[in-house]
């Protein structure tokens, strides 16, 4: 005679001799195997991926920043070289009216003056003035340009390894 079967719990039975011998345990196997996948694991480096991805998108926009940072110091030079130019033109007195006409001359030459000025900045001694000029006699247009190192050297950016040409143009006008 055997006793019923209860899930979740080990059973005893009897046999014919009535020994008591334990019976099968009815829970399912104890030891749960699982058939390995094929992509177990590609999370982590999935994550490593996308790490490496913004990290360099980062570095990169922190290279484009520090770029637009440069271009904007050289276009404030510009400006204030031109308004410079302006300051300094030569006046001319016609019956008691004050005119004042630039020429091309004066305006490159505060440009040059300027740039080579004592209190410059050290950044400044890498700029060159492209063009400057004075077309109505009035107003000043100055053009400058400089090589900007990058901020990081990274192989992503090696097309621009010895640096990025930048030019800023300034006009002012007396009035």
């Amino acid at each position: 005679m055997t006793a019923p079967v209860v899930a979740g719990s080990t059973v005893t039975g009897t046999t014919e001799t009535g020994s008591a011998e334990p019976g099968p345990r009815e829970t399912g196997p104890t030891r749960r195997t699982r058939e390995p996948h094929g992509d177990d694991g590609s999370i982590a480096i999935l994550t490593l991926g996308w790490i490496v991805v913004v990290a360099i998108a980062v570095l990169v926009v922190a290279v484009a920043s520090d770029l637009h940072v440069q271009r904007m110091r050289l276009s404030a030079l510009a400006d204030e070289i031109a308004l410079t130019a302006v300051g300094s033109g030569g006046a001319s007195y016609f019956g008691g009216e004050s005119t004042r006409v630039l020429t091309d001359r004066a305006v490159s030459d505060a440009a040059h003056q300027r740039l080579g000025s004592v209190g410059a900045a050290p950044w400044q001694g890498s700029v060159e003035v492209l063009d400057a000029s004075s077309n109505d006699g009035v107003s000043a247009t100055v053009t400058l340009g400089r090589d900007v190192p990058l901020l990081m050297h990274l192989d992503v950016l090696t097309p621009w390894s010895d640096g990025v040409a930048l030019t800023a143009t300034g006009t002012a006008r007396s009035s």
